[in-house]
């Protein structure tokens, strides 16, 4: 016997709804590998510009010994000495690296924004502009604590489940530099970097996925932000400062805070990574990181409490009428965090396994 099977309209609508969010998640998980493969282009780029620059050297060397001794009047002995000093300094090193970024980090992004995403340049870094918050400090607050709690449960989850492994891991050792060299790197750390960063991360990529959910493009933009970092408690710490710098982003629809907000937070791993080693006692290093701890636990906390009141009593903004604010979330295109996962971001995943293990075996 033959039996028909009759779709009513809530069936019909429910299928409907069905299909349109499989297409939904189909093009986040395209778009996120799509940006992936960019990151790992970029990578790729800057390893040969590094890995070409050894084989420029000897004509740059030629150069820059001809430039001085023709244009500037050097003898050949010091015009030697000079540049001898230069390339082998913090300064030439910043120099170059901040070229390179530029050319395989910034411009890439730059290109993709405005030729395949088609999004104008103010679109995507919106530095003017957006709302005034009157609760910068409770935000900071919150983004400090998170990221040092990541960095510590990961810390501490690695203790257990690779004791070894994390015992081992290199850290970062501080290097001696004079007066200038400081400068210097004190300005590609923390106002260089936070900029191009966050023209990346937020402007472009976090940009880019947010028409699919303000939840899924902060997680997404986060994990790709805390990747290109490495090592384990490193990828932790960047993720939770990463989707911090993203809610501030999409508060107050200026990307300046979550720049001013990478700037405070490389400034404090310039303070105790780089500055503090080199001019202070460890005694003083010990007292300033208990005291920087105590500090930054109360006011995440109160920092915590107060951002849930402000949002309770919708007092985020600063003197704005109901009608301009905009909600954090965005349900009408929900994209669960599976669609994260592809082929583009498999293999950037495995690039910083890849770079993990560098760091662990060679400390680079």
């Amino acid at each position: 016997m033959h039996t028909k099977t009759f779709t009513t309209g809530a069936d019909f609508l429910t299928n409907l709804h069905f299909d349109q969010t499989k297409i939904i998640k189909k093009r986040a998980r395209r778009e996120t590998s799509a940006l992936a493969a960019l990151l790992l282009s970029t990578t790729a780029l800057s390893y040969l510009l590094y890995f070409a620059a050894s084989f420029w050297k000897p004509f740059l060397d030629s150069a820059a010994l001809h430039l001085l001794t023709r244009c500037f009047s050097f003898s050949i002995t010091d015009a030697r000495l000079f540049w001898s000093t230069l390339s082998e300094s913090e300064i030439w090193t910043q120099f170059f690296s901040m070229a390179a970024e530029l050319i395989t980090f910034f411009l890439p992004f730059a290109l993709f924004s405005k030729y395949i995403a088609k999004r104008p340049f103010d679109e995507v870094f919106p530095f003017c502009g957006g709302r005034k918050i009157k609760n910068f400090i409770a935000i900071f607050g919150c983004q400090m604590l998170m990221a040092n709690a990541a960095s510590l449960l990961c810390s501490t989850i690695g203790d257990f489940v690779a004791p070894d492994f994390f015992a081992n891991f290199p850290t970062e050792q501080a290097k001696s530099m004079s007066g200038s060299e400081l400068l210097v790197y004190f300005l590609s750390l923390c106002v260089f970097t936070p900029f191009v960063e966050e023209f990346v991360f937020r402007g472009a990529i976090f940009g880019t996925l947010r028409k699919y959910g303000f939840a899924y493009a902060a997680v997404a933009s986060a994990l790709l932000f805390g990747l290109a970092h490495g090592g384990p408690s490193s990828m932790a710490y960047a993720f939770a400062s990463g989707f911090a710098f993203a809610a501030v982003y999409e508060i107050t629809g200026s990307i300046r805070y979550s720049v001013l907000l990478h700037a405070i937070n490389n400034t404090v791993s310039f303070l105790f990574g780089t500055f503090f080693p080199q001019f202070a006692s460890d005694s003083f290093i010990e007292s300033a990181t208990l005291i920087y701890d105590l500090f930054i636990g109360a006011l995440g906390f109160w920092g915590f409490v107060y951002l849930l009141r402000s949002l309770g009593n919708k007092k985020m903004y600063e003197d704005e009428p109901e009608s301009e604010k905009t909600s954090v979330s965005d349900p009408s295109r929900p994209v669960t965090l599976s669609a994260f996962f592809s082929v583009g971001t498999v293999f950037y995943i495995l690039l910083f396994l890849y770079n993990t293990v560098l760091i662990y075996n060679y400390g680079y």
